[in-house]
This record gives structure tokens, C-alpha cells and sequence, in this order.
């Protein structure tokens, strides 16, 4: 997860994360990809700060079935 200011920082950082990652070997979710403006109406979260918009959500769920996926893949690359 990254997070920056502006309207792409975090893209960028993201990109610029996976270009160093290649170099020291390290695995990443390449999709789904996710981009979220937690400012941009309508409203993502309420008040409490609990996600209540359901498209982020299944987004959201898609990415990390996709984390496990990867996870359980290493996982058996490593027994």
C-alpha cells in the first residue's frame, strides 16, 4: 500500500516501488491493480472510518484474493 498526496504521487511510488523490487527480487501483485481517492465524492468511508462503498469493496476483495493466491503459490515453491 502507498499512499501520497496529489493525484498520482501514489502511482508513481507504486511504479518506482516495482522498478526497485526487480533489482532486489521481490514479488508483486501485478493485478488487479488498485487506485483509490479516499477523497473523492461519493464518500468511501463513513464517519468511523469503515469502507462502506461497495464497488471499492469488491476491488478491494479482488486484490487480496489475488495476495493469496500469490501467497499460497510461494508458499509451495518454498517446501
Amino acid at each position: 500500500m502507498v499512499s501520497a498526496g496529489g493525484g498520482f504521487g501514489g502511482g508513481r511510488s507504486q511504479y518506482h516501488l516495482r522498478q526497485i523490487g526487480v533489482f532486489l527480487d521481490l514479488h508483486f501483485i501485478n493485478k488487479p491493480e488498485f487506485f483509490l481517492n479516499a477523497f473523492q465524492q461519493p464518500p468511501k468511508f463513513d464517519s468511523d472510518g469503515v469502507l462502506t462503498d461497495e464497488e471499492t469493496k469488491q476491488r478491494l476483495r479482488a486484490v487480496l484474493l489475488a495476495l493469496q493466491a500469490l501467497a499460497l503459490k510461494l508458499k509451495g515453491k518454498c517446501e
